[in-house]
């Protein structure tokens, strides 16, 4: 605290004058740890400058913590725009939570809050904390950014090692890394900023991609047993010591998996037997995987008290497997979009944050989350398509999740408009849903309350262009990858009268409204393919007739296919439309061509109306 009040005056003066353009401003940020074989001690000061009120949100400061990681020396002050201190930060003000208590029945990641704010503009916030820990495989993961809409004016990262401590690093976006010996200990120093501000865009990497940031990790440590991380192999056959004591899946357990599948011959039946009842006969609860809590609770914990996290969970149901003599592997995943990098360096602790289970099988191979309700062998966007690791002795590896191909996420809305007045109209959709649509409305079925659920389907099937009148999810079946939806509806807003001509107005589900080329700053990383069929069929009304024309048309590029077609069978018309972007990530270099195609479609996509002529007057 002592050492970042020196030079408040300097880096204050500076921001003052430069940074009333943001609402707040980290202007200043240190992390000290001091790491040996048994323990990790983290020092943290940060100074915050709240510019206007709108910054004001930067004043609610938060610790985050766990079991594995003891939070202590708390101080806080209040600092006017000299320097000066207003007052100093209350025992009693700080108040703690739980991280995820509002979506996971227990977890053991915590939040220390509290919040210093002064009626003058600008004042700063100026305060440090400590964090110690005995058993780690990650020294850091720094990223001194608060926020990727306001600037770090400076940040440093010290990391301090005896000689003989070996270490591994990665950096982005550093200004200036040096080196000391002293007194026996190697002392590391990163020192960076955060000036040329990134903003999320449409369909872009992770943000973390673009700020600056230091990982760093020891090649040896202690985590309950002894361990390595200088190779996969090593880092697996550690996984795999540390689990060793967690198979006590108990007897009585045992004999009844084995009654339950006696009769079944197909393996893959078995394991979706036992895998539904594993979803209906436990809970998921939350502890953190990158925080370093990679032990999992032994199978008996899970069978006695029906609960468990991730590692939990996926070990408890590869004991229940292996005890019917089918063979399961442990394997560590990313979980998420948007997908982060992988450069396949051994850092456990910035690669996984979610396990899920490996089953080889003569025909086929599965994968199993263990924490899901949804249906079985079910990855989905969660966790398709990115490097997984798998946990096996002597033998531990990285593998690929399975892609989702088109087909996979494809939502094919079908929607018949029929003309009740002279400026409404009735409509009936028949709409369903695979990938991203599928599990959307899957949980909104199933976790959600029925007020809720009852607001949200009717939102997104409405599109803004009607009000839905009455809708059904229809039952497919525990495992389906899909999902049914038919609904009817009325609209005010799609029939309009002229004269003689009557005027439709299309819904038209369309594309995100991607940057200009000249504007975009981030690549386009599409994790999954984009793929929507829709259906749009109109009853002609009586005693008129189509009197414009819809183009048919045909776009293929390598970022995707467009397809339109028109066909009309007596007074009904029926207009297909397919749009499908494909998976990939696409370099800026290519962002011109990328968003040419997406042009192409918004271009065909503006003929919004359709004009209907009267034909004969009565």
């Amino acid at each position: 605290m002592k050492q970042a009040l020196l030079i408040f005056g300097i880096l204050f003066s500076f921001s003052h004058l430069k940074a009333q353009q943001y609402p707040a401003e980290l202007t200043f940020h240190k992390t000290v740890i001091k790491a040996g074989n048994k323990t990790l001690t983290e020092t943290v000061t940060n100074q915050i400058t709240i510019f206007n009120r709108t910054g004001e949100k930067y004043a609610a400061i938060a610790i985050y913590g766990n079991k594995l990681n003891k939070i202590s020396n708390i101080e806080a002050s209040l600092l006017d725009r000299q320097g000066r201190t207003i007052r100093k930060l209350k025992k009693n003000e700080i108040k703690q939570r739980s991280e995820f208590s509002s979506s996971t029945f227990y977890d053991d990641a915590y939040v220390l809050e509290f919040m210093l704010k002064h009626n003058e503009y600008p004042y700063v916030i100026s305060y440090s904390y400590q964090k110690q820990s005995s058993q780690f495989i990650l020294l850091e993961d720094w990223i001194p950014v608060l926020s990727s809409s306001i600037p770090t004016r400076q940040a440093i990262l010290e990391i301090r090692t005896p000689i003989d401590y070996k270490i591994r690093t990665s950096e982005q976006k550093i200004r200036k890394m040096s080196t000391d010996t002293v007194n026996g200990q190697i002392i590391y120093q990163w020192i960076t900023d955060y000036t040329n501000l990134i903003q999320p865009e449409i369909y872009s990497p992770p943000i973390t991609e673009f700020l600056p940031r230091v990982s760093v990790f020891p090649l040896q440590f202690k985590y309950v047993i002894e361990g390595a991380q200088d190779n996969w192999e090593n880092f697996g056959n550690w996984l795999y010591r540390l689990s060793a004591n967690c198979s006590d899946l108990p007897v009585q357990q045992q004999e009844e998996t084995r009654i339950r599948v006696k009769n079944i011959s197909d393996d893959r039946e078995k394991i979706r037997v036992l895998y539904h009842r594993l979803q209906d006969q436990t809970r998921y609860v939350n502890i953190s995987l990158k925080a370093g809590g990679l032990l999992p609770y032994p199978a008996s914990y899970v069978c006695t008290n029906k609960y468990g996290d991730c590692k939990a969970l996926s070990f408890y149901f590869k004991t229940i497997l292996e005890s019917i003599g089918i063979q399961a592997y442990y394997t560590l995943v990313y979980a998420g979009n948007p997908i982060p990098g992988f450069d396949t360096t051994p850092s456990p602790g910035l690669h996984f944050n979610h396990v899920i289970l490996y089953i080889p099988l003569p025909q086929d191979t599965l994968w199993l989350d263990c924490t899901s309700k949804q249906a079985f062998g079910y990855l989905g966007t969660f966790t398709q398509n990115r490097l997984a690791f798998i946990v096996d002795k002597d033998n531990s590896r990285l593998i690929r999740t399975p892609a989702l191909r088109p087909e996979d996420v494809t939502i094919s809305r079908s929607l018949r408009i029929a003309q009740t007045t002279e400026t409404s109209a009735s409509v009936q959709l028949s709409n369903r849903y695979k990938g991203n649509g599928f599990e959307y409305f899957s949980t909104l079925d199933k976790a959600v309350d029925a007020n809720t659920k009852d607001h949200a389907v009717r939102y997104k099937l409405s599109g803004n262009y009607f009000n839905i009148l009455s809708y059904k999810i229809h039952d497919q079946g525990r495992d389906a990858d899909s999902i049914y939806i038919t609904a009817e509806g009325s609209s005010e807003k799609l029939i309009s009268l002229y004269g003689d001509e009557l005027i439709l107005r299309i819904p038209r589900y369309e594309l995100p409204d991607f940057e200009a080329p000249g504007k975009r700053k981030t690549p386009v990383q599409i994790d999954h393919p984009i793929h929507t069929v829709d259906s749009i069929q109109i009853l002609i009304p009586e005693g008129y007739g189509l009197s414009d024309s819809i183009p048919v048309c045909v776009i293929e590029t390598p970022f995707g296919i467009y397809r339109q077609s028109v066909g009309q069978t007596d007074s009904l018309l029926n207009i297909r439309q397919e749009t499908c972007v494909f998976a990939g990530k696409y370099p800026l270099s290519l962002y011109a061509d990328f968003h040419a195609f997406i042009q192409l479609i918004t271009k065909q996509n503006q003929t919004k109306y359709i004009t209907f002529q009267k034909t004969h007057k009565p």
